[in-house]
């Protein structure tokens, strides 16, 4: 099922991990919508900000591959629904609480996140989310076309660190 397996702990390390991997992939998601509305409604193309992304600091999976691949292509098949999502960043917020740990932004990802998901059917991917964002900008992201594979030489420079020798 993985490629990778790591032991992370005693009973529940694992889930905390998972839940804790989620919830930053759902920030760096809302973060990304976020900017490419803006960005389109500044006059920004979608698909080159994104370009600009990946070989910057602002890379992350959705750059690399959700919303690349299947929300600015409007494909919306990443796999993984957007409730599951949502679910998700509860479960978040209650082990920040359980490990009394306070903060807002599971609560802002989580919010928003559900905002979207009332805009769309409810067995909806993930990368719908964008449709939310659609709505609440009067924004209609310009569709991209099929996204090509990224040069391992824009990105490896990142196994040795941005910008040092």
């Amino acid at each position: 099922m993985a490629s990778y397996i790591f032991h992370m702990g005693g009973v529940g390390a694992g889930h905390a991990m998972k839940t804790l991997n989620n919830y930053i992939m759902a920030s760096s998601l809302t973060a990304l919508s976020d900017s490419l509305v803006t960005g389109q409604k500044f006059g920004l193309d979608p698909q080159k900000m994104i370009d600009v992304l990946n070989v910057g600091t602002g890379v992350c999976f959705p750059t690399l591959d959700t919303i690349r691949r299947d929300g600015i292509t409007k494909q919306y098949n990443s796999g993984f629904g957007l409730a599951l999502l949502v679910k998700d960043l509860e479960i978040t917020r209650e082990f920040m609480v359980h490990n009394n740990f306070r903060t807002e932004q599971p609560d802002i990802v989580r919010g928003y996140l559900a905002d979207a998901l009332e805009q769309v059917e409810p067995n909806a991917d993930h990368t719908k989310c964008l449709v939310g964002w659609e709505k609440r900008s009067g924004v209609t992201l310009k569709k991209a076309g099929r996204p090509q594979n990224i040069p391992d030489e824009d990105f490896n420079h990142r196994l040795h660190g941005l910008n040092r020798p």
